[in-house]
């Protein structure tokens, strides 16, 4: 995750860590209730929040929060489970949040197989949430901790300004720092949508109710910031692009000198080809080959 999120989802726990559990249906008087980040020495810094919930048998509740694509968050979960029984020694229950489509994985299904030269293979079970298939009315009728993850949730783009009005209704009564925060966190998580078609549109002339110089402010800044994340985010694809464009041009180049001129079909073929590092390979072994379609064809997906 960005830390930007990071810091966001974080903060929204640390406001009311019992809105969580009222969100995962286990709702808990707050009295029971203690984070424990820094009981976890070098896991805190990378695990998002940890939760002592003081029923009868005590347990721990593990939120992970994701906003990109990580095909490496099952393991580590799995490592930051394993490491807080150990040292807690009572069970613990395993959460991730995906906030963003752009999080979701096939890899991330609520299970981790794993197999094993010796003995049995065995599962990591943990639950996985996916905030855009969910409707937004248990968040909006909850604690307002829970008021800035609304907007990523199954509604439209042109849905959200009326989904903040109904968030203006449910903060009618809180103490204006805590309101703006949430508000603050709100944006923060709302640009985590910023690439749909229709936000666009919607982002620029969103009307927050109520707000302070001070949150008109953060308005302007959380815009900016967006607007900065999406100019690198292009910048970084046409650099890769660049990259991929430059090394298919060199295995044609290398290629045609020892294979002659490829077909139409084999200049489709490597055309599809996007990964810099197979079109390195392909370049290493245009040596080897005796022509295009053997060079082509062990490098195809079903070869690999």
């Amino acid at each position: 995750m960005t830390s930007h999120t990071d810091a966001t989802s974080k903060s929204l726990v640390e406001l009311g860590p019992s809105a969580f559990l009222y969100f995962l249906g286990h709702e808990r008087d707050p009295s029971l209730l203690t984070l424990i980040d820094a009981d976890l020495s070098s896991v805190s810094a990378r695990a998002d929040k940890v939760i002592r919930v003081d029923d009868p048998q005590p347990w721990i509740l593990h939120l992970e929060f994701q906003a990109t694509w990580d095909g490496g968050l099952p393991r580590r979960v799995l490592g930051y489970h394993g490491t807080l029984q150990e040292r807690h020694g009572i069970p613990v229950a395993s959460v991730i949040v995906l906030l963003s489509r752009r999080a979701n994985s096939t890899g991330c299904n609520g299970e981790l197989q794993s197999e094993t030269p010796l003995g049995l293979p065995w599962t990591f079970r943990y639950h996985e949430l996916r905030l855009w298939e969910m409707s937004p009315d248990r968040l909006l009728n909850g604690p307002v901790a829970l008021l800035p993850l609304a907007p990523l949730t199954n509604v439209s783009p042109e849905q959200i300004p009326a989904l903040v009005q109904r968030i203006a209704k449910s903060l009618a009564g809180t103490d204006q720092p805590t309101a703006e925060k949430l508000w603050q966190s709100m944006l923060n998580l709302l640009y985590l949508r910023r690439e749909e078609k229709g936000m666009a549109d919607i982002l620029p002339g969103l009307k927050i109710p109520d707000t302070s110089p001070l949150l008109e402010q953060h308005i302007r800044d959380s815009r900016a910031y967006a607007d900065k994340i999406v100019r690198q985010e292009w910048e970084e694809a046409a650099r890769a692009e660049g990259r991929i464009a430059e090394a298919r041009s060199a295995v044609v180049r290398i290629a045609t000198k020892r294979l002659g001129s490829p077909s139409e079909a084999q200049l489709r073929s490597l055309q599809s080809i996007t990964q810099v590092d197979r079109l390195e390979g392909l370049l290493d072994r245009a040596l080897d080959t005796k022509n295009w379609e053997e060079l082509l064809t062990d490098q195809s997906p079903a070869s690999e």
